[in-house]
């Protein structure tokens, strides 16, 4: 399995199907989000899963996505590459100097 643990997997889905129902007290205000929002993927882990990801980031109703998938990246390749650095942590400090003003 690629995630571990799987259950987070279960309890994320189980969440997302009670999202939008009147009968509880939970909203996770997807669609409506309006901060911005920053996507790395990372081809590695799979074209399903750079999909689900990019789908979330662009249906957040956020106006403000940016996408980056990252070649020949791994889940953890995203925190600790040696090229990290350059195509991750230097991305996100741009892209955050940017937004505030």
């Amino acid at each position: 399995d690629w995630y571990f643990p799987t259950i987070q997997n279960i309890e994320a889905r189980s969440i997302a199907l009670h999202g939008d129902d009147p009968a509880t007290e939970l909203d996770d205000h997807f669609g409506k989000m309006e901060l911005p929002i920053i996507y790395f993927g990372a081809t590695n882990m799979g074209a399903e899963n750079n999909l689900n990801g990019i789908y979330s980031a662009v249906q957040s109703g956020s106006r403000d996505v940016t996408l980056n998938l990252l070649e020949r990246y791994g889940h953890l390749d995203v925190l600790v590459a040696n090229s990290a650095g350059e195509d991750v942590y230097r991305v996100i400090e741009i892209w955050i100097k940017e937004r505030v003003k």
